[in-house]
């Protein structure tokens, strides 16, 4: 294993520069942009200063080393830079000045809540990343188990966790001028040139550039670690057709003609249709970068990850910060990648394509990551033992075929069956009228709504689903994730301009039953700050456009033919369509095998479309080639989102398989946890633990095993205590450490992958009563 010092190859060319200055004025609030573009030969320099932060805001025009060229991309280009100062009292990098103490009630708004200043929409997006990734209850852990100020292994924070330093901002673009995958670069005044630390945080799910900040971030910057974030070329780009307004860097937003290239993103027509005449047919949408940017943004993850690592190396090694003294390289600096959930995803596939070997060593929390399917002869099956009426028993194995769904696949059977799996727990009338158009198209059977309910949940686990997951699922499903992530994967992977109607979804403003309104320009200011990249189910929804005879309702509301409320069955069936090829919901093992369930073949457009789709999927599979460096994965086995035998256990299944043992790969199975650690908060679940907790934990390992030799943590189960029984209040009872004689180990012989149900504490059944 590499262990400090670091020997890695770094090549020095000559660095060829072009300056031009745009200035765009901005509406809506947005400040004059200054860009200084600077196109590089295989990196880029950038200068510049902007608006926004409550410290020193200084334009800057430094002499630019000789940096390295690093991952050749002959035409890519960093423009409009800004640069930051933050005091660490009133504003900091990482809290954004309220501390650990504060962010617990923090409830930062606009002065003016129509034009929100760049420095207003930093720290309201800061506070909300917290929100969504943590439980900032103290009963949960927060502020003792983990937090901005909570001591680590080799680190006790100051100052309630506020952090000085800089703070430089920039879009990365491959010369198309429509990438703009936005990379932000803190420098802490505690980083150390002598001890170097950089740390990749590509942004979690389709989040903006600061998604990463809550549990990527906290850590780096806790470790006296530069931290470079990357939103993955997905992130909160919003441009409304109404006002046709844009995001620009900042946040803030202007018309699209102002933006020009500095638009976050800006939509596209085809040849066959134009964004004025969807505009007229569709009134009142708006388009999202990460499903309609026509890029498949997930097929460059990786690459984003590395290319951010470049803008980091440039950026550190500028005259304002240590190029007078030192050249910070990948040789004397330790870089490590963490992320959640598609951040987890990202670093996972920078490592797999880390052809110069720049990255030391990788965290990845829940990753939402397909690994290429194995060939025949190298199937795995799956073993776990269940806990169930205080008996030990074993299942049948999982087979190989369960391990290899891929994400669009699994995402498009939930959408399909979770509605009507959530219809007792949320009271939905949408949920209940799914199980109802699933009876009537003998995808169910014809039975009370508890026995429908019920057989939805068992078809989702024989599917792959754990039973611990379905119960925290109707959560997810009442936030709208299944049926938003579906829409939203279809039309990236398939490459879908918003005008071409995909399975005649939209998105838009609507109010219940009543059809799309215009986007207040409130609810658009607030778009940077609030949104998870996909949908906001308080202002903005997936629309079903034949709804309201053809003038679009929320998908929710949908009716049928017969007045039934089903959750627009239809639309979700043709998302399912487009994974299957075919008529029906599942795909046939021979095209000539036609069943009821797997319907007919599907033809003409239909047909062309599928194929976009499935090529996409295709193109976004994962080796699990991690070229020998040490990674963890970290996963609870309760997340409904990240499903554990689709992806993370999928992926560890295929490494050790093709790899035989030449990576370091440790994979952390957590039980009692699931994807967001806000949702314990937002919802007061006491049943579950901070998955944040672990995810420090594998760092701090990590950290360890790489600078002090130490042995990282074994494969294992990890046997927490649900907190049923304190009422939800955590304590070190709960929360065993890594190894800890209470774990179970998980193993990988002859091609049987065994997970431990490991029983010490709790088990499913406890989910019965919530």
């Amino acid at each position: 294993m590499p262990m400090l010092p670091f020997k890695k190859i770094f090549i020095r060319l000559p660095v060829v520069i072009g300056l031009s200055v745009t200035l765009t004025a901005c509406a809506e609030g947005a400040a004059v942009v200054v860009g200084i573009i600077a196109a590089l030969a295989g990196v880029a320099a950038v200068s510049g200063g902007g608006g926004g932060g409550d410290g020193d805001s200084t334009p800057t025009t430094p002499k630019p080393p000789a940096p390295s060229k690093l991952y050749p991309v002959p035409e890519s280009v960093i423009k409009t830079l800004t640069v930051q100062t933050y005091d660490g009292n009133t504003d900091d990098l990482l809290t954004a000045g309220f501390g650990q103490t504060g962010l617990g009630n923090a409830r930062p708004v606009a002065v003016d809540a129509q034009n929100p200043t760049a420095a207003e929409l930093r720290r309201i997006t800061i506070v909300e990343q917290f929100k969504a990734f943590q439980d900032l209850r103290p009963q949960s852990g927060f502020g003792s188990f983990y937090g901005p100020a909570v001591a680590s292994r080799s680190v006790v924070p100051r100052n309630d966790g506020r952090v000085a330093g800089k703070e430089y901002l920039a879009y990365y673009d491959d010369g198309s001028q429509v990438q703009n995958v936005v990379v932000m670069l803190q420098i802490p005044n505690t980083f150390n040139v002598n001890s170097a630390c950089l740390v990749a945080a590509p942004a979690p799910e389709s989040r903006g550039v600061y998604g990463a900040i809550a549990t990527v971030g906290e850590w780096g910057l806790k470790h006296n670690c530069a931290v470079v974030y990357t939103d993955k070329g997905a992130g909160t780009g919003l441009h409304d057709f109404t006002s046709d307004t844009v995001n620009v860097l900042d946040g803030t937003r202007t018309t699209s003609s102002n933006a020009r290239e500095n638009a976050h993103f800006r939509a596209r027509g085809t040849e066959q249709s134009d964004l004025s005449s969807y505009h007229s047919r569709y009134p009142a949408r708006v388009a999202y970068k990460h499903a309609h940017s026509q890029q498949n943004p997930e097929s460059q993850w990786g690459r984003d990850v590395l290319n951010s690592l470049n803008f980091a190396f440039y950026t550190l090694n500028l005259t304002e910060n240590y190029g007078q003294t030192t050249t910070l390289t990948p040789n004397n600096t330790l870089v490590l990648a963490a992320g959640w959930g598609t951040g987890g995803a990202a670093a996972l596939h920078a490592v797999e394509q880390d052809t110069q070997g720049w990255i030391d060593g990788v965290v990845a929390v829940a990753p939402l990551i397909t690994p290429a399917t194995l060939a025949e002869t190298q199937s795995v099956s799956l073993q776990q033992n269940v806990f169930e009426f205080e008996e030990v028993q074993k299942e049948e194995p999982i087979t190989a075929e369960t391990l290899q769904r891929p994400f669009f696949d699994v995402l498009t059977y939930l959408n399909l069956y979770q509605p009507c799996a959530s219809a007792l727990a949320t009271g939905l009338p949408a949920a209940a009228g799914r199980c109802r158009i699933l009876a009537q198209q003998d995808l169910l059977d014809d039975a009370p709504l508890a026995q429908q309910v019920n057989t939805a949940r068992e078809l989702l686990i024989s599917y792959g689903m754990l039973p611990s997951a379905t119960a925290l699922a109707p959560y997810y499903y009442q936030n709208q994730y299944y049926a938003s992530l579906a829409y939203t994967y279809a039309s990236a992977y398939g490459r879908f301009s918003v005008v071409e109607n995909l399975c005649d979804y939209s998105l838009g403003a609507t109010q219940g039953v009543n059809t799309p309104t215009a986007l207040r320009i409130a609810d658009r200011a607030r778009f940077f700050s609030h949104s998870n990249g996909i949908i906001l189910p308080d202002y903005l929804s997936l629309i079903n456009n034949l709804g309201n005879s053809n003038l679009g309702i929320d998908h929710r509301y949908s009716e049928n033919s017969q007045g039934i409320q089903d959750d627009f069955y239809q639309g979700a069936l043709c998302l399912r369509n487009l994974w299957t090829g075919t008529t029906g919901i599942h795909k046939p093992l021979n095209p000539s095998l036609i069943s009821g369930e797997t319907g007919f073949l599907l033809s003409g457009n239909a047909a062309v479309r599928a194929n976009r789709v499935q090529n996409g999927q295709a193109a976004v599979t994962a080796t699990a080639n991690l070229r020998g460096k040490p990674t963890l994965i970290v996963q609870g086995r309760d997340d409904p989102l990240a499903n554990a035998n689709f992806h993370a256990r999928a992926y560890y299944a295929r490494n050790q398989v093709t790899r035989a043992g030449a990576d370091n790969l440790i994979y952390l199975e957590i039980k009692n946890a699931h994807h967001f650690d806000g949702y314990n908060q937002q919802y007061g679940l006491i049943n579950q633990v901070p998955l944040q907790y672990y995810f420090n934990a594998a760092l701090d390992s990590l950290l360890d095993h790489l600078k002090n030799r130490r042995a990282l943590p074994r494969s294992q189960v990890v046997a927490t205590s649900p907190p049923n029984a304190t009422g939800g209040r955590i304590n070190t009872a709960h929360l065993p450490a890594l190894n800890a004689a209470s774990n179970c180990d998980i193993t990988y012989r002859n091609r049987v992958l065994t997970i431990p149900e490991c029983t010490g504490f709790g088990d499913p059944s406890r989910f019965e009563d919530m």
